[in-house]
């Protein structure tokens, strides 16, 4: 079950906030756990997906954020790609795309 959300309760409740593009991280996304998704006027704009009590992600037509994920996730996607080559396993691939995730979080509030 998803969840209508509001973006001003996203920006007030996560400190940083990776925008992406629509289709950018699709091959992913069955890995991350899917918070809820925003709508407008003209429907349906952004999937809100969950990493920390302190970061999302946001990813659709009309994404919002205060970070380019796209810049951030550029050097994680090649090690996210190498592990799936060598992993099938379900469970270890979210593992590891959340390490990876918390690791940008650890690195931002340095």
């Amino acid at each position: 079950m998803t969840i209508k959300l509001r973006k001003k309760d996203i920006t007030n409740q996560f400190r940083y906030i990776l925008e992406f593009g629509y289709c950018e991280i699709q091959w992913i996304e069955s890995y991350l756990d899917k918070l809820g998704y925003t709508c407008g006027t003209y429907g349906w704009n952004a999937d809100i997906y969950y990493i920390n009590n302190d970061m999302c992600l946001v990813t659709g037509y009309r994404p919002f954020g205060n970070l380019d994920g796209s810049k951030l996730f550029k050097n994680i996607s090649l090690d996210i790609g190498e592990f799936f080559k060598d992993n099938d396993d379900f469970n270890c691939r979210k593992n590891f795309i959340k390490m990876l995730f918390n690791k940008i979080y650890l690195e931002l509030k340095e």
